[in-house]
C-alpha cells in the first residue's frame, strides 16, 4: 500500500502502537505481551508498506 501523505502514515503507526500500549497499561493483555505485539505490529506494517512501494515489484 502506498501512502502519499507521510502524516497519515505516522498516524496509522501511532494509533496502532497507542492502542496496544493502552491495552497493556490497562492490564487487558499485560505489559510484556503488549510490548511483543507492538514490535510485531510495527514490523508487519513497515514490511507491508515496503513490499508495496513502487519499484519493489
Amino acid at each position: 500500500m502506498v501512502l502519499a501523505d507521510p502524516d497519515e502514515a505516522c498516524e496509522i503507526i501511532w494509533g496502532t502502537l497507542y492502542g496496544i500500549a493502552s491495552l497493556g497499561h490497562l492490564g487487558t493483555i499485560g505489559s510484556e505481551r503488549a510490548r511483543r505485539l507492538a514490535e510485531q505490529a510495527l514490523r508487519a506494517i513497515l514490511l507491508g508498506w515496503r513490499a508495496e512501494a513502487p519499484g519493489n515489484g
